[in-house]
């Protein structure tokens, strides 16, 4: 969901438009409609888009359109998608297509990439946050990269634990930018990766990174599992 999905802590309904108007960091500190919980600032955050570019990510800074629908609510799954017009990275430009799927009952966010072009320079990735540790874990089908810790910046004590997931066979190349951790594709039409948040302050999430490394190996499995169908 790209720098697009900042985890929030608690989420308000009617103070939406006004969120980080009074204050550059004022969406960090805990208000009435609740907090934004994760420092990105230039990284990737959790699962957003990139290019890669003189060592650095390019994000969507030049784009000619950008179109956002709202596809299904409510249920057991809730959907939307984000399409950009005309990316321009370094003079080559794309049309891209984000689908993202949330699941009653599982905190992962299932995304579905597709390009009007391939291109050789396309990355996902995590943001990098000192003295926070990092996981790494692999399947037949997937690889995961994680990170737990105190990367809160509500000013509670609360964990965070953030995850990316990848398929095996879409990966170029795995590596460590200046400011986070990144996939680059293989350069094709279409992609499909996911990422998921949890956080001590939710009494159904894990509590323990012990315990958020067992999750994340259940989810592997059940991602191996569905490969199959």
């Amino acid at each position: 969901m790209g720098r697009l999905c900042k985890l929030v802590k608690f989420v308000g309904s009617s103070t939406g438009p006004l969120v980080g108007q009074d204050g550059y960091d004022s969406y960090h500190e805990l208000s009435d409609w609740g907090g934004d919980a994760l420092k990105v600032g230039k990284s990737v955050g959790l699962g957003a888009l990139g290019r890669w570019v003189d060592n650095g990510v390019e994000h969507f800074k030049q784009v000619d359109k950008t179109h956002w629908n709202l596809l299904k609510d409510g249920g057991d799954t809730s959907e939307f998608e984000v399409r950009y017009e005309g990316w321009d990275v370094a003079g080559v430009k794309a049309d891209v297509t984000t689908h993202y799927q949330i699941s009653v009952g599982d905190p992962s966010t299932l995304v579905t990439v597709t390009s009007s072009t391939p291109m050789d320079n396309l990355v996902t990735g995590l943001v990098k946050h000192d003295n926070v540790n990092y996981i790494e874990k692999r399947s037949e089908h997937w690889t995961m990269i994680a990170t737990y810790g105190k990367q809160n910046v509500l000013g509670d004590e609360w964990d965070l634990g953030l995850a990316l997931f990848v398929k095996n066979s879409q990966i170029a190349e795995q590596f460590e930018g200046p400011h986070d951790y990144l996939f680059k594709f293989v350069p094709q039409t279409s992609y499909e990766y996911g990422f998921f948040a949890t956080w001590q302050g939710h009494p159904e999430q894990p509590q323990t990174q012990q315990e958020f490394e067992a999750f994340m190996e259940q989810k592997l499995q059940r991602l191996d599992a569905s490969a199959g169908h």
